[in-house]
């Protein structure tokens, strides 16, 4: 069996935690391990970037034909890519997204 242990915790934590985990559909464990991870990714100096469930789940799928190790780790690369190769001010957002997109497939990401 299983080693178990219970955590205190205020009503109004308890509550927004159950929340959360229905409209995740997950259990409270399923909850608290997603957290820790997410916790482990956040080191000092960075920041939380929240974007769709979906299209996290299509860069998570390119990023795993990568050697970035985490989504985080290939948003960055594709952020920084998209940034510094602009010198100046920042090209049209078209412009940008092509360009991008023929680099990412030179590489053989797409």
């Amino acid at each position: 069996m299983e080693h178990r242990t219970t955590i205190q915790v205020s009503e109004p934590l308890r509550q927004a935690l159950r929340q959360l985990a229905a409209r995740r559909d997950l259990s409270y464990e399923q909850l608290l391990w997603a957290m820790v991870e997410l916790f482990r990714e956040l080191e000092p100096g960075r920041t939380l970037l929240s974007i769709p469930g979906d299209l996290a789940d299509r860069l998570s799928d390119v990023a795993s034909r990568t050697d970035c190790r985490t989504l985080s780790e290939y948003v960055t690369f594709l952020l920084r890519l998209v940034l510094y190769e602009s010198p100046g001010s920042p090209a049209p957002a078209s412009e940008v997204s092509a360009r991008m997109r023929e680099k990412l497939q030179k590489l053989g990401y797409l």
